[in-house]
């Protein structure tokens, strides 16, 4: 794919993997449009990358998503691709009573039906366009759940396998599907985590960034970063060793 002269729209673009992509991209020429539910996280975002274009919007939120669509309407018909970035993980089990339906009604709205809506709203006008691009932010618990994170896996299993269906049924569009897998990201996400999950190597959201840039470069519809590689083998060949190991998180 072409990585220069795209208008991309990223969600939850104000800090983490969505900021560093966004600036990866703007450095390789492209118009980046970033919304998150931080107003803050926004306006220093811009301030440290005054190219950027910034809309504050919940997307996990229908309404403020339908508002989004109508009242940027300008601004977001220009855009050629589409990433689904943001994400809510929460650690607890369900029996216990800090796991309320409405913390996991929450994860599963962020995670999964916020690319749903904002797929469907900005198909047509990708469909529009000579090239364009979904880039669906997943997880290598899209392979194998982490207990410790039950609704958080169940959700990047959905949004993995939704990605492999829109990419079936967009495959004679000019609309390509990719799905990006990155590992434990140093960021405040996967601070929940207990056990060997603390100790474990975290990456940073600009290496991430730049192995999804090129990824782009060539192609790549599944990038498994780091350590997910290891796991999507593991997984098929030893999945009982494979889920001992996630599971120690």
């Amino acid at each position: 794919m072409t990585i220069q002269n795209n208008t991309v729209f990223i969600t939850g673009g104000g800090s983490g993997i969505g900021l560093a992509l966004a600036q990866a991209l703007i450095q390789a020429g492209n118009t980046v449009i970033i919304c998150g539910r931080s107003a803050q996280k926004l306006e220093e975002a811009k301030q440290q990358n005054p190219a950027l274009q910034t809309i504050v919007c919940d997307v996990a939120n229908p309404h403020e998503v339908d508002e989004l669509m109508r009242n940027h309407a300008a601004l977001l018909e220009s855009v050629n691709v589409l990433v689904n970035n943001a994400g809510v993980m929460n650690v607890y089990e369900i029996a216990n009573t800090d796991a309320t339906l409405e913390r996991m009604e929450s994860e599963v709205s962020t995670n999964l039906l916020a690319p749903i809506r904002l797929t469907k709203h900005f198909l047509p006008i990708l469909q529009s366009k000579k090239e364009a691009a979904i880039i669906n932010v997943t997880s290598g618990v899209a392979y194998l759940p982490m207990a410790a994170a039950p609704i958080y896996s169940a959700t990047k299993a959905a949004l993995h396998s939704l990605s492999l269906s829109l990419r079936h049924q967009l495959r004679d569009t000019t609309v390509r599907v990719f799905e990006v897998l990155p590992p434990l990201v140093d960021t405040a996400m996967p601070g929940a985590l207990k056990g060997e999950g603390k100790s474990m190597k975290k990456v940073s959201p600009e290496s991430v960034a730049s192995e999804i840039v090129r990824g782009l470069q060539k192609n790549i519809e599944e990038m498994r970063i780091g350590d997910n590689a290891l796991l999507y083998w593991a997984n098929r060949f030893v999945p009982s060793i494979a889920a001992a190991q996630l599971n120690k998180m």
